[in-house]
């Protein structure tokens, strides 16, 4: 059910990005509108990004209802999430290092979690289904 669900939002992300042909997407904007979008990729909300770029929230919110300048705006922010990935994917080679270094470890209980997370991990991997959420155990909790 997760991968029907999964492919369903990919599909609903890719029509986001192609609400407006590219010939319109690719119409320049103004300095402003760029030092705007740069704003709002980069800030959480609307008021930092206004205050940010020097443009009023109303403007932003009249430019985000603009379809070119929305669709230059989830260019930019689909670009930046797949920065993100390319960032995790490169640290993953050090998880995993970390992990096989667990397996050396002189305490049995932290040899068979990193034996118990690099199975996981591989059979997930091979099956195509997502990694576990993280959660900190209760006593990490307690303890920090």
């Amino acid at each position: 059910m997760s991968r029907i669900w999964d492919a369903m939002k990919q599909a609903e992300r890719e029509r986001e990005l192609h609400v407006v042909p590219d010939d319109l997407a690719q119409q320049p904007l103004s300095k402003r509108q760029m030092s705007a979008l740069d704003a709002l990729v980069d800030c959480p909300t609307m008021a930092e990004a206004s205050a940010r770029s020097g443009i009023s929230e109303r403007t932003l919110r009249r430019w985000l209802a603009e379809p070119r300048f929305m669709a230059v705006f989830r260019r930019m922010t689909f670009a930046r999430c797949g920065e993100a990935v390319a960032a995790l994917q490169a640290a993953s080679t050090d998880a995993v290092r970390v992990l096989r270094q667990a397996l050396d470890s002189k305490s049995v209980a932290v040899r068979v979690r990193a034996a118990i997370a690099i199975l996981d991990l591989a059979v997930r991997a091979e099956l195509g289904e997502p990694a576990p959420k993280t959660s900190r155990s209760k006593r990490a909790r307690a303890n920090g």
